[in-house]
């Protein structure tokens, strides 16, 4: 019995992602097209869903108040969500609100621990961030 649920599972899961991925799109032809709400509401379902892309969004939407309140501290918290998960453009945020202090207190370690990980994954701005 165990064995026979494999199969249904993975369909799921091969349907959610393939939904993430729509929805994703979605997020990114609406931010394009300044459809902000719509932009908003998408990436809340995709960060309700756990899909750290909509973790990133949320945070650009926090960090420049668009169709939120501007909250630098919010931005943050899903900037180091996104980049734990393994979004690269996500990856130097944390650095950069962690270096000028923006929503933390300024902590040059961790800005550098930020701006490591994204140059480690071909991030050209945090490599000159560190000077390399």
């Amino acid at each position: 019995m165990a064995g026979d649920a494999g199969p249904a599972v993975q369909a799921v899961t091969t349907v959610t992602a393939a939904q993430l991925d729509s929805w994703g799109k979605a997020a990114r032809a609406s931010i394009r097209q300044e459809r902000y709400d719509r932009a908003l509401a998408v990436l809340r379902e995709l960060a309700a869903k756990g899909d750290p892309r909509g973790e990133y969004g949320l945070g650009l939407m926090a960090a420049n108040g668009c169709r939120v309140k501007k909250d630098d501290g919010a931005a943050v918290s899903r900037f180091r969500k996104a980049a734990q998960a393994g979004v690269p453009e996500a990856r130097s945020a944390p650095g950069t609100r962690y270096d000028a202090g923006r929503g933390v207190r300024q902590d040059i370690r961790q800005a550098v621990f930020w701006y490591e990980k994204a140059a480690s994954g071909g991030d050209g701005r945090a490599r000159a961030r560190l000077g390399t």
